[in-house]
């Protein structure tokens, strides 16, 4: 009876490990290849879970980076995937509208200008930026891309040139006949074309017209032009204040435009010298650091000397606001503006000369002082 309830004892010992060895995930052996495997077995078990436990952070780790990036990439692939959506302000831009326009000859416009209530608007719209704000009277008219290379095909064209250098009289700057390889350098270069080949005898001569297409709306543009006065005395005048349609009219006899609209009753008609004249306007330009000495006036004539730095010499255009400082006698601001700006050293010291009627029409009468702070009194 006791040998047998020893062994009954062992078998339920023996099925008690089974047992236990099979939840532990072992396989499930005899009861002496199981105690073998259990005590050599559990070692490796706790090394595998312990290596499973830590594979499950790193995996949920790994999950979690995924769901993250998932996420991430999700939010933002339904952002640029979907409509963008513009704030609702009005800040504009002028871009140019892309279109597929045929043309029946060259040069074909690739869009038009077109404003736009603000730059997002602009961008979803796929349009080429062009600068801020509204484009006036640019709007709806066809844009043209400039070449930036040329072929090496000689057919040449006769064009314009602009020279920079110091003007004693209009059309300043000056304009000359220039000929070019092609249309395209011409192009290139900004020029107008005058005629199809060469210039000739005209090369490096003054141009006196532009033939260019104008439109015919006519805000106005008070200019001084050029005129064919018959004089018996000297000093002849040479040039006459007149009122264009607007500034391309003026352009295409090189006029120098002083003001937008109309002379008016101190301008209109009135005869001078050739002297570029004052430009006013009602907002200065970035002025060009200059050094004013030897001021003169004379009657309607401003001669003064400036120095100035640059690559050149060059000429320099003489701005005035339109408004006009409260003081006794009334003040000006003005800016010297260099035609063309240079990151030059050199030093260069220039006599100009101004032809100061503008402002007299400006100040409304026909005699008076007006003060131009760091040059002196226009007196008239």
């Amino acid at each position: 009876m006791k040998i047998t309830s020893r062994i009954c004892q062992t078998l339920v010992v023996s099925l008690l490990l089974g047992g236990l060895l099979a939840c532990s995930g072992e396989p499930s052996k005899g009861s002496s290849s199981s105690s073998s495997s259990s005590s050599s077995g559990h070692p490796k078990s706790s090394s595998s879970s312990s290596s499973s436990s830590s594979g499950r952070v790193s995996s949920s780790s790994s999950s979690s980076g995924k769901t993250s990036s998932s996420s991430s990439s999700s939010s933002s692939g339904s952002s640029s995937g979907g409509p963008t959506v513009c704030p609702a302000i009005y800040k504009p831009v002028c871009s140019v509208e892309p279109q597929n326009l045929q043309c029946i000859k060259a040069p074909c416009p690739t869009g038009v200008y077109k404003t736009y209530s603000n730059l997002c608007a602009s961008n979803v719209a796929k349009a080429k930026f062009i600068s801020n704000d509204e484009c006036g009277d640019l709007e709806g008219k066809p844009y043209f891309e400039e070449p930036t290379a040329c072929t090496l095909q000689y057919a040449p064209v006769c064009g314009t040139a602009i020279h920079t250098a110091p003007c004693g009289t209009i059309p300043c700057p000056a304009v000359v006949h220039k000929t070019y390889g092609n249309a395209c350098e011409a192009s290139v270069a900004k020029a107008q074309q005058i005629k199809t080949g060469e210039c000739g005898k005209l090369e490096d001569t003054p141009v006196t017209k532009i033939d260019s297409v104008c439109t015919t709306d006519a805000p106005g543009a008070c200019a001084k032009t050029s005129s064919s006065i018959a004089c018996i005395t000297a000093p002849c005048p040479t040039h006459v204040y007149k009122t264009f349609n607007n500034r391309c009219e003026a352009g295409r006899t090189l006029a120098t435009v002083v003001a937008d609209g109309p002379c008016g009753s101190l301008l209109q008609g009135v005869t001078a010298g050739g002297e570029p004249p004052v430009k006013m306007v009602d907002t200065l330009p970035a002025a060009t650091s200059v050094l004013i000495s030897k001021v003169q006036f004379k009657q309607d004539v401003l001669t003064l000397t400036l120095g100035y730095s640059g690559c050149g010499a060059q000429h320099f255009d003489l701005y005035i606001a339109k408004g006009f400082l409260k003081s006794l006698p009334v003040q000006v601001k003005f800016a010297f503006k260099a035609l063309q700006e240079e990151a030059c050293d050199a030093a260069f010291s220039t006599e100009f000369s101004y032809d100061l009627l503008p402002l007299k029409q400006q100040y409304g009468a026909e005699h008076g002082e007006i003060v131009l702070p760091g040059i002196g009194s226009y007196v008239f």
